[in-house]
């Protein structure tokens, strides 16, 4: 897992999404593309440049930022 966060961490690619959830609205966004620096989203709906790196999930629906911030006492 530390080899993980260290290897993405100055890692940058791209998603291509089939529908995207953003929470600014009700509605999705179909066919986006997101840019990830390290473990950030540093631009959504952005052209992917020639020769990137990119994780091809088109046939889902991304809903980016969540966080599992429970606990079980």
């Amino acid at each position: 897992m530390i080899a993980l966060a260290l290897l993405l961490a100055a890692h940058t690619f791209y998603v291509r999404t089939g529908a995207l959830f953003d929470g600014t609205g009700d509605s999705l966004r179909r066919d986006v593309a997101l840019q990830i620096d390290g473990d950030r989203i540093r631009a959504v709906g952005v052209a992917i440049p020639q020769g990137a790196e990119v994780l091809d999930l088109s046939g889902y629906t991304v809903l980016p930022g969540l966080i599992d911030a429970h606990v079980h006492l």
